[in-house]
């Protein structure tokens, strides 16, 4: 996000950070699958406390955050879904990808490249123990209406 905020400047960035997540596969666990409750099981103590810190330093540079739980399994449903916010620039990690313990999750990092018209790729490294922690893509998609 910090990328993103001070390389773009002028009018307010509105930021989508993305999660891949595999829905469940049993007719009970579709009846009780939530996007929102799964999305609040991944924001851990760590990330809240990073997006309140970069949202105090960078406020006036924010529009809106939201989160996406992409739960599709092909470029066309990820079309789809980010079809509706008007993305037009992504940025991802260069050579990183999802570190998670959720074994529903993955890395929705190849989807962007191919439906996102611009993607930057921004060095990012950590080191095992901060990427074994890590519980929610890094992921951004940015709607820039200028």
């Amino acid at each position: 996000m910090e990328y993103a905020l001070l390389n773009y400047p002028g009018e307010p960035i509105h930021v989508v950070l993305v999660h891949g997540f595999r829905s469940p596969d049993s007719k009970w666990g579709l009846i009780q699958f939530s996007t929102r409750s799964e999305v609040r099981k991944l924001r851990s103590e760590d990330f809240e406390n990073a997006l309140n810190r970069i949202c105090r330093t960078h406020g006036k540079s924010i529009g809106s955050v939201q989160t996406l739980l992409f739960t599709g399994r092909n470029t066309h449903a990820f079309k789809n879904a980010i079809e509706p916010l008007e993305i037009t620039d992504a940025v991802v990690p260069e050579n990183g990808t999802l570190n998670c313990r959720n074994r529903r999750s993955f890395d929705p990092t190849r989807y962007i490249r191919k439906c996102v018209d611009r993607v930057a790729e921004v060095p990012y490294e950590t080191d095992q123990k901060e990427a074994s922690k890590q519980q929610f893509s890094l992921q951004n998609l940015l709607n820039l209406r200028t």
